[in-house]
């Protein structure tokens, strides 16, 4: 008896224990049911004599880093067959919406006899895996069928890092069958070199995150929707992803700013908590209207954004954002990168521990600023009446802007040209 019989052993252990969920999921939860079923059971066609890229990304966050990536793919090598597979219902919903893919499955469970199956039918030429979801037979599959294997902005935490160095046979196993791991930064380098990877299968290249390409509103757009919120003249600035009790601690230090020339779009990171954060602005007497619902926007100071989906709206029609979880403790920060994509300055707080790359950039680039909470106000006070300094920002947001633009070619150059596949895949190049 085999490893891979142990690991499908490991692997039915696993499923076992999930079962009382899958069970419940199939009386209470539909659409979660049909998503196990579905790494069972799947449909998939792939045109015989094409170029076949499998990307598999884990769930909504890798979903989204893919998402500029398969497109920049289709627009240069145009008759490239794309999969695009993921392991969530989440990650599945984004991918519908915004991935161009030719095929977006649910990643089947890793059993070889799953996984032989698919691949043989499939005949990847390269497989790229988003960030750190690794699969040891969909690797060891693809690789019998001829394919690359490639990890991009691949990342370790140090409790994975750990975990791998206890299994290190299995964790040699996995990643001799990678042929390049771009990795994030040095830190993940290190971490992927103590499992005893050879160095030369290692590189440090951008993160695909840095490339997610977020479209800002067309001028025609902007206009309807600020004369949907009555915000045609006013200093706009959206306040996203707070978390509790950022929204009390954020309003607080600009209440001196809010005026009938000031608007506020106030966009909660959890949507459980849109009751509570609007329970928080009636108790602190401000003016406020709802996103989903806006009533009497002549007089609300802040408009709570209730609805999900619309922070690339809020961006847009904004002067300046603020994006929360960073300040206070233990949150790290979030993407305050988005706002960049929708061409405007961001501010962030002191506490973005697991944001530091974006920090770099944002600062270097003179894209954006952190800024405590006591100065707040004054800073937002000059950005608001100091032409220079507005111009001084928009101008680093279009420089980074620029940044990130050439760093995705720059990753699908070095992706292509380190896979003896490329001269295949330039023969397709438009």
């Amino acid at each position: 008896m085999g490893f891979s019989f142990f690991y499908n052993m490991i692997l039915l252990g696993y499923l076992f224990f999930l079962l009382p969920k899958i069970l419940f999921d199939g009386l209470f939860r539909r659409k979660s049911f049909q998503h196990h079923l579905r790494r069972f059971f799947y449909s998939l066609e792939v045109p015989k004599g094409r170029y076949v890229i499998w990307i598999h990304a884990v769930s909504l966050g890798e979903t989204k880093s893919a998402v500029s990536l398969i497109r920049e793919l289709k627009e240069q090598y145009p008759s490239v067959f794309i999969i695009f597979s993921t392991i969530t219902t989440t990650g599945m919903e984004e991918a519908l919406k915004s991935v161009a893919a030719d095929a977006r499955i649910y990643l089947p469970f890793d059993f070889s006899f799953l996984m032989r199956r698919i691949l043989r039918k499939t005949h990847p030429n390269l497989v790229i895996f988003i960030e750190s979801d690794f699969w040891l037979h969909f690797a060891k599959y693809a690789k019998k069928e001829g394919a690359k294997i490639v990890a991009l902005s691949a990342k370790i935490s140090q409790r994975s890092a750990r975990r791998y160095k206890k299994c290190l046979f299995f964790s040699k196993k996995l990643f001799s069958l990678f042929d390049r791991i771009y990795v994030q930064n040095s830190l993940y380098e290190e971490r992927f070199l103590t499992l005893d990877i050879p160095s030369d299968k290692l590189k440090i290249a951008p993160n695909l995150k840095l490339s997610a390409n977020i479209s800002a509103l067309s001028l025609e757009e902007q206009k309807k929707w600020k004369d949907h919120f009555c915000i045609t003249d006013h200093f706009v600035v959206t306040i996203a992803s707070t978390h509790y009790p950022e929204e009390k601690l954020l309003l607080h230090a600009l209440r001196p700013l809010l005026s009938s020339s000031t608007k506020i779009f106030l966009a909660p990171r959890h949507p459980e908590r849109f009751t509570e954060v609007k329970n928080l602005l009636v108790k602190e007497k401000l003016p406020f209207s709802l996103f989903s619902n806006p009533v009497e926007l002549e007089k609300a100071s802040v408009i709570l954004v209730d609805t999900m989906g619309f922070l690339p709206v809020c961006y847009s029609l904004s002067d300046l954002a603020i994006v929360a979880g960073s300040f206070i403790p233990n949150v790290g920060g979030h993407n305050i990168l988005e706002p960049i994509f929708c061409n405007i300055p961001v501010i962030f707080g002191p506490y973005m521990d697991a944001q530091k790359e974006f920090q770099r950039l944002v600062e270097t680039e003179m894209a954006g600023q952190g800024v405590g909470l006591d100065r707040l106000y004054s800073y937002l006070e000059e950005f608001k009446n100091n032409s220079l300094v507005r111009s001084q920002l928009q101008q680093g947001v279009k420089n980074l802007q620029r940044k990130l633009k050439n760093s995705l070619k720059d990753i699908i150059e070095e992706l292509i040209e380190n896979t003896d596949n490329g001269k295949i895949l330039k023969t397709t190049k438009k």
